[in-house]
Order: structure tokens, then C-alpha cells, then sequence
């Protein structure tokens, strides 16, 4: 009983330390074929130019999962699952970029 308690307690541990060590995404957004998905971080205003890249432009085929967030100097930092095509993901990327 007393092993168990204590691989709780480090389960628990561990758990705090991922918490607080993953990134924080900036903005979140879900590329289905027919629908752009804003889970946060996407201004209002921007919306309609962000919607236009991905469903007339890109023509995503599958469901993409876009992740991505600004670091003090400027650079950005993205995530994108849902593909392997590394020319895809630097479109996104570079739309990203100008779009600011």
C-alpha cells in the first residue's frame, strides 16, 4: 500500500511538472475540409482572411490542427499535425508570417 502511495505522489508530481514546463499556444486552430475551427488566440478581424487561405487556397484534404505562439523576440513557433508534407506545413507557415 505504502508503494502505491508513493507512486501516486510521484505520478502527481510529474503531472504538475509537465503542466507548468509545456508550451502555451498563442492560438489554436482546427483546418477540417469544410471548416475553419477558431479555438482561440485568432482575432475577429482576421478570421475571414485566415478562412479564405485555408478552404480556397490551401484546399486541406485532411483534418489539420494548427498550434502556434510568438516568442519575445518575434520569431513564431508553430505546431501542425495532421500532415507529413513538409511543403504544406511551410505554406502555413508563411501565411502565418505575412498575416501577422
Amino acid at each position: 500500500m505504502e508503494v502505491l502511495v508513493k507512486f501516486a505522489i510521484a505520478g502527481f508530481a510529474l503531472y504538475v511538472i509537465w503542466t507548468v514546463a509545456r508550451p502555451r499556444w498563442h492560438f489554436r486552430i482546427v483546418v477540417t475540409p469544410d471548416a475553419v475551427k477558431f479555438l482561440n488566440g485568432v482575432p475577429d478581424g482576421k478570421r475571414r482572411l485566415y478562412e479564405s487561405f485555408f478552404l480556397k487556397e490551401l484546399k486541406a484534404t485532411t483534418k489539420l490542427r494548427i498550434c502556434g505562439r510568438r516568442e519575445k523576440n518575434g520569431r513564431l513557433i508553430t505546431s501542425i499535425k495532421g500532415t507529413d508534407d513538409d511543403g504544406l506545413k511551410q505554406r502555413i507557415r508563411n501565411f502565418l508570417i505575412s498575416a501577422g
